[in-house]
């Protein structure tokens, strides 16, 4: 397991990589050193992050349906992330969570990120929106057995994110 070390500021134990990247700091205390507000949700999705004000995200994750309605587990999953968010809010807090299985939480952040709202977090940068490309992917030549999403590449053509949305 990778070495954990605490954050200078609140002392939460954090991995080396982290502490690397964002000078000795947790992931919220970085973003409140920033002195941002109203509160910023972070949706986390394998090592990239998506950064934005909670009322914006709040007012699109309440419009994002559950994969398969209500009897759908997504339902409950999706309910509980708005809880969340809203936590965050009544408390004027930052807050970081974590996309939820059927991927909904990063389909809102990325709704807003190709507004111009919020940020693209990788480990060493911090996209804009307006700093990267979104580009549309397949994968497979027979007709029946293709899927294909969308990614955000920056400058340089390197995809930072990869998303699945679709097979036939």
């Amino acid at each position: 397991m990778a070495e954990r070390i605490e954050c200078l500021t609140c002392n939460t134990h954090i991995s080396q990589d982290t502490a690397t990247n964002a000078g000795g700091q947790c992931l919220i205390c970085r973003l409140d050193r920033r002195a941002r507000k109203p509160p910023v949700i972070v949706v986390r999705s394998g090592e990239i992050g998506f950064a934005m004000p909670a009322p914006a995200f709040q007012k699109t994750l309440k419009k994002t349906k559950p994969t398969g309605g209500t009897k759908h587990p997504n339902y409950l999953e999706l309910e509980a992330q708005k809880a969340l968010v809203a936590h965050a809010l009544h408390h004027k807090i930052n807050f970081v969570i974590h996309d939820d299985l059927w991927g909904r939480t990063t389909m809102a952040a990325t709704k807003l990120l190709e507004q111009g709202v919020g940020q693209l977090l990788t480990p060493d940068y911090e996209y804009e929106y307006s700093q990267i490309r979104r580009e549309e992917w397949v994968e497979g030549t027979e007709p029946l057995m293709q899927r294909g999403g969308f990614s955000y590449l920056n400058d340089a053509g390197v995809e930072l994110y990869r998303r699945w949305t679709w097979m036939s």
